[in-house]
C-alpha cells in the first residue's frame, strides 16, 4: 500500500511508503522502539520492534480499514483563555502544562531557573556533557556552559528544543534545525521572574503563544512584578 507513513516516534525517524508499498528508515540506534504506521481511511498501527547494531530488519505491516459513519454536528460554546500573566491561574487551571508558582519561585530565588525546571517541572535540560551521545553538528553552535530546554518526547540522540517565551514575547523559536537561535536558561535568574509555564507538547501550548506550530514544546516566563 502507498502513502503509509511510517514512524519511529520516540527517536523521531519517519518515512512513507512507496508506490510498491515498501519503506525504509535508517539510522536506527540499538534497542527496543515503537513504530507507528498512518494512513488516511485506515486504522492506526503501533508496534514495538527491537534493533541491534549493524543489522537490518524486515518488518511486515498490515492496516485495517475503517468504516466511516454518518458524520455528526457538535455544538459548543467556545472558551478562549486569557493571555499575558494576568491569566495564569485560569491556564492552570485548564490541567495542561506545569507551572511554577509565585510562591516556589520565591522560596528557591537561591537556585537558578534550570534547576527549578528541573525539579519543578521534569523537564530534559541538555548541556555540552551531552554530546557523547548526540550528533557532532548538533553539538558544535552549543555554549561550553550553557544549559537548554529540550523536549522528552525525542529520543535524547535528536534533541527538540522548546521555544522560550519571556512577557509574551518569543526569545528562540524551537524545532529540530534550530540549535543556533536556542535560549540558554542560565543567563534568567529565579529572583527576577514571577512565575514559569512549561507546556512539553504542541498539544498543551495555548494558541497565543504558538499553539501547534510549536513542535517541541513552550517554556512561558514572566517578569516578577514590582
Amino acid at each position: 500500500m502507498a502513502d503509509v507513513d511510517v514512524l519511529l516516534s520516540d527517536i523521531g525517524l519517519h518515512d512513507r511508503t512507496n508506490a510498491r508499498g515498501t519503506f525504509r528508515l535508517t539510522g536506527v540506534p540499538p534497542g527496543v522502539h515503537t513504530l507507528s504506521a498512518r494512513r488516511v481511511g485506515y486504522g492506526l498501527l503501533d508496534a514495538r520492534v527491537e534493533f541491534t547494531a549493524r543489522h537490518s530488519r524486515d518488518k511486515g505491516i498490515v492496516l485495517s480499514r475503517v468504516t466511516s459513519l454518518d458524520s455528526v454536528r457538535v455544538v459548543a460554546a467556545r472558551t478562549t483563555l486569557g493571555v499575558g500573566l494576568a491569566a495564569f491561574e485560569e491556564r492552570r487551571a485548564t490541567g495542561l502544562g506545569k507551572f511554577v508558582t509565585p510562591e516556589q519561585m520565591r522560596a528557591n530565588e537561591h537556585r537558578k531557573v534550570v534547576d527549578m525546571l528541573r525539579v519543578s517541572t521534569g523537564l530534559r535540560i541538555l548541556t555540552r556533557s551531552d554530546c557523547k551521545v548526540i550528533p557532532s553538528d548538533i553539538c558544535k553552535p552549543l555554549s561550553p556552559t550553557a544549559r537548554y530546554a529540550v523536549s522528552t518526547r525525542i529520543s535524547h540522540i535528536y534533541p527538540c528544543f522548546l521555544e522560550v517565551w519571556l512577557d509574551g514575547a518569543k526569545l528562540s523559536r524551537g524545532g529540530d534545525p534550530d540549535w543556533r537561535n536556542a535560549c540558554d536558561l542560565d543567563m534568567l535568574p529565579v529572583s527576577g521572574l514571577e512565575v514559569i509555564e512549561v507546556y512539553r507538547s504542541a498539544a498543551e501550548v495555548p494558541t497565543a503563544s504558538g499553539g501547534a506550530s510549536a513542535q517541541c514544546g513552550t517554556l512561558l516566563l514572566w517578569s516578577r512584578q514590582p
